[in-house]
């Protein structure tokens, strides 16, 4: 393995896990902060709300993505597309990731008289600018990775894991360090940012497709992981997985993000109750690697359950008028974050793994070229043919946008009900 073009498999998968750090380490980073920023902000715990809406309305980002990459794929060669694909990564990474932390970490605290209110102006734009970012790796990350070998795969999104873990490390030393200010610690997430850029031009350097250097065809073969499945999947197959992970996003960026402080109410709670969350929901993800869950069984049943029950009971906390005991509602918020991480990543770690869904993989059949360059073949359906061949990175994309959908019904419906409504009906 020695010889293959990416170096060792233990230099790529320590890549691919810095490569990861990249992923969210923005968004995750500011939750574990809005706590302390709700303290002096005008708009109060209002901000969750905000930050959530935002984040959600940066899906214009991946969205803007996928359309420019579906028109290059009609009018261009596959080089260009890959070419494309691999500036697009590089100037979200460079540019916006890491000028976005180095902003936050200078203005998230400045206001701007709007309508004859102070309003955080500028920590708005930067969360909107830091979403798209993160929203970027979703649709960026996976197919970039998906022909590396399994463990490299895996270390990615241990890697995207581990962010929440970092946040909320930095979180909790910030707690007994109070020189460790807010900015000192958007200013670690640029750093975070210019690793994770480095890490993605050692990798894309050492795989030349990825820049759009080679054709596919062209592409020595040992580049590719050899065992790298093929799914059998059906439209109704992919638009279910899209659907699973839309309603898993809904909850997690709809509810959880945005009922937390209304649900717990307590500031001390509401801090904790956020630092543990996101820590959990890290733990929970690299569990999902090592056990992921299979939706139809009883365990998988019981997370299911689980997440819509505390679902459902952070909504009823958020919406009576009687506060309940801030420990009980921390602990069902922190749960329902926990469970939510644990089914979506086991999602995708079933589409990658032989052990989960082996009925729905098979090892890579002839391969046609396609518009795109990527090995994957057409979604065709027949009588005799009910499956269509579909790649794992089309597939990572199908979940990505999914997550992306679901988070932006979910936090939008709950910015209306928490910040909107109110409004109107004071008015």
């Amino acid at each position: 393995m020695a010889g293959k073009p990416w170096g060792n498999v233990a230099q790529t998968s320590a890549a691919c896990f810095v490569l990861g750090m990249g992923a969210w380490i923005t968004v995750n980073g500011l939750y574990q902060e809005l706590p302390i920023i709700a303290q002096s902000a005008p708009e109060g715990y209002n901000i969750f709300s905000y930050a959530a809406v935002l984040v959600a309305l940066s899906n214009i980002w991946p969205a803007g993505f996928v359309f420019a990459r579906a028109h290059l794929l009609l009018s261009r060669e596959a080089k260009w597309v890959k070419q494309f694909d691999h500036w697009t990564t590089l100037l979200t990474l460079g540019l916006f990731g890491v000028l976005s932390c180095a902003f936050l970490a200078l203005f998230y605290d400045k206001t701007i008289l709007l309508g004859g209110t102070q309003r955080s102006v500028p920590l708005f734009v930067l969360i909107f600018l830091s979403g798209g970012v993160d929203c970027m790796t979703s649709v960026l990350f996976y197919p970039f990775v998906a022909p590396f070998p399994t463990l490299a795969v895996t270390f990615l999104i241990v890697g995207e894991a581990s962010t929440g873990l970092l946040a909320a490390a930095l979180a909790a030393i910030q707690v007994s360090a109070p020189h460790f200010s807010v900015g000192a610690f958007f200013g670690v997430l640029a750093v975070v940012m210019g690793a994770s850029t480095a890490a993605y031009l050692w990798l894309s350097n050492k795989v030349p497709a990825a820049k759009g250097t080679l054709a596919v065809n062209d592409t020595p073969a040992d580049v590719l992981e050899p065992a790298a499945p093929t799914l059998h999947l059906s439209r109704r197959d992919m638009l279910a997985f899209l659907g699973y992970q839309a309603a898993l996003a809904f909850v997690e960026n709809g509810v959880h993000a945005v009922l937390l402080p209304h649900a717990v109410r307590s500031p001390t709670y509401i801090q904790w109750s956020v630092h543990l969350s996101f820590g959990g929901a890290a733990v929970c993800t690299l569990a999902a690697h090592f056990l992921p869950l299979r939706a139809r069984s009883l365990p998988g049943y019981a997370v299911h359950g689980g997440v819509a029950a505390t679902a459902l009971i952070t909504i009823a906390a958020a919406a009576v008028q009687t506060a309940w005991p801030p420990l009980v509602t921390s602990v069902i918020v922190i749960v329902c974050k926990c469970l939510v991480a644990y089914a979506k990543t086991s999602g995708f770690v079933q589409l990658k793994l032989p052990h989960g869904g082996a009925d729905k993989l098979q090892g890579p059949p002839h391969v046609e070229d396609t518009l795109d360059g990527e090995r994957l073949l057409p979604m065709q359906t027949s009588k005799e043919s009910p499956h269509g061949h579909i790649s794992v990175d089309a597939a990572y994309r199908w979940g990505g946008i999914g997550i992306q959908v679901g988070s932006c019904v979910g936090a939008v419906l709950f910015f209306v009900l928490t910040v909107v409504a109110p409004v109107l009906a004071q008015a």
